[in-house]
């Protein structure tokens, strides 16, 4: 090809809309999610129920692990049975930090309703998890530094099962009291 030659020329590409890449990376929207909401507010509700009207010598389901057993049936669970089994094997395997599984439910139920369901992932719940079973290591830390005894309530003490095991069996031979504080707080507000 010569000076003189004329050369083709390439195609040119119209320029990108920056406005309209703006827009495709907008905030998330998912829809609205109200039946799994309705589901997890009804849940978070009777799971709040049965805790808080939970009285050791209620009927349940496992009469074998009850501290007090009653046959007059004066108490009972509004739940009923299955809400008073729920509240025994909470209350002995995870103590007091069996009161955040009805505020996570109704968290949960929340993005539901805010369509932000998204935002619920499966690392979400492992969190979620995680946080309940340092509060149960920091109840049966609090238990262990105040001395306070068992009650029928909590017959394996403030934090459970769950929390005497972390809490007694593990972080107190391996961090000490201060150590094993530092780390649970950090878990628990992680």
């Amino acid at each position: 090809m010569g000076i003189f030659s004329k050369k083709q020329k390439k195609p040119v590409k119209p320029p990108r809309n920056p406005v309209k890449k703006a827009v495709a990376v907008g905030p998330r929207h998912s829809s609205a999610h109200p039946v799994i909401g309705c589901v997890l507010v009804l849940l978070g509700v009777l799971c709040a129920v049965a805790f808080l009207t939970y009285h050791p010598a209620q009927d349940t389901l496992l009469p074998s692990f009850q501290p007090e057993q009653s046959t007059s049936g004066a108490f009972r669970n509004p739940v009923g049975i299955l809400g008073g089994t729920a509240s025994l094997v909470c209350f002995q395997f995870m103590g007091l930090a069996s009161a955040l599984i009805p505020i996570f439910v109704g968290l949960a139920a929340y993005l539901c309703f805010a369509r932000k369901a998204y935002c619920l992932s499966l690392s979400k719940f492992f969190f979620m998890a995680l946080s309940v079973l340092s509060a149960a290591a920091l109840a049966a830390q609090l238990q262990a530094l105040g001395g306070y005894p068992t009650t029928a309530l909590f017959p394996n003490g403030l934090g459970g099962t769950l929390g005497e095991v972390l809490f007694n069996r593990l972080l107190d031979p391996l961090l000490g009291n201060v150590g094993s504080l530092s780390v649970l707080a950090a878990v628990y507000v992680l």
